[in-house]
């Protein structure tokens, strides 16, 4: 699916390469955005929901940790919101990076690591504490040089982590030279906050202003798929995560948190798209 998004500015001071903030996530818009020219790492303090990366749509929770590429469209939904949920953030200017990676041969063991980025990255199974240590030195160092080592000390880190996950949903395409594309953004926010719940075609096609005949022609058009499969589709994706996620939970539970309200319509589903039935699925993934 090619979908236009908004491009959020970041502003780094131009004596600055980069930027760490310790952000409050209470009112925290869910909009699908990016940031050309600066790559981004997000670390979940305390906040719990589900964020939407390149089309991937997974939970996350406290020590979540995201890697991505300038460009990357990515949005996080909160569900504590009002526990004072919190995130550091680090915005690298691509230039920084691309720099050293040119200049500095010994940095070299990094280009693997911006490469992947741009598929967006899910850094799991790592030391926790020693990470938030190096957070609490950048935050706490008020020289430019030390920031700038510590930098250097956290890429390292991330660049060590074995288990990475890459987010990047195939059909998901991000296309810089489409026109503006409101609608499809709408569509794609719209059913990123609702598919748990019962998306009506009427509802829809009102928040981009169509008749439901010409909603479904224009999303057909726009992205080769009914809407119909495309709501399949993220369902089940879903589900897959949940299944490799948590093997605790029962599937009939997996069934309802992914939208569906019928185990029997679940199954056919999920079995249409993944070619499997929901418990197989989760027994190769334990293997």
């Amino acid at each position: 699916m090619q979908l236009e998004v908004i491009e959020r500015t970041v502003i780094i001071p131009e004596n600055q390469s980069f930027m760490i903030r310790q952000v409050e996530l209470k009112n925290n818009q869910g909009v699908i955005h990016n940031h050309s020219n600066k790559y981004e790492l997000n670390f979940i303090i305390d906040a719990v929901g589900r964020r939407f990366v390149s089309g991937n749509i997974s939970n996350f929770s406290p020590g979540d940790l995201v890697f991505m590429a300038p460009g990357v469209p990515h949005c996080w939904e909160i569900d504590n919101k009002y526990e004072e949920p919190r995130a550091i953030t680090i915005h690298l200017k691509d230039i920084f990076l691309d720099t050293l990676m040119d200049c500095i041969p010994e940095l070299g063991f990094l280009k693997d690591l911006l490469k992947k980025s741009r598929y967006g990255l899910h850094l799991k199974s790592y030391d926790k504490a020693k990470l938030e240590q190096h957070f609490s030195k950048l935050i706490r160092y008020e020289s430019s040089f030390d920031s700038y080592l510590e930098i250097l000390e956290i890429l390292k880190f991330i660049s060590q982590i074995k288990e990475v996950e890459t987010l990047e949903v195939t059909e998901f395409v991000l296309n810089p030279d489409l026109p503006q594309n409101h609608r499809l953004r709408k569509v794609y926010e719209y059913v990123f906050f609702n598919f748990k719940g019962d998306i009506k075609l009427s509802e829809v096609a009102s928040q981009v202003g169509l008749t439901e005949g010409a909603f479904c022609a224009f999303f057909k058009k726009s992205t080769k798929k009914t809407f119909s499969q495309f709501i399949k589709e993220v369902r089940v994706g879903y589900a897959c995560k949940l299944l490799g996620e948590n093997n605790d939970n029962l599937i009939s539970q997996i069934c309802f948190e992914s939208g569906y309200n019928n185990l029997a319509n679940f199954n056919r589903q999920f079995k249409e798209i993944t070619g499997t039935n929901p418990k197989t699925y989760r027994n190769r993934l334990k293997k």
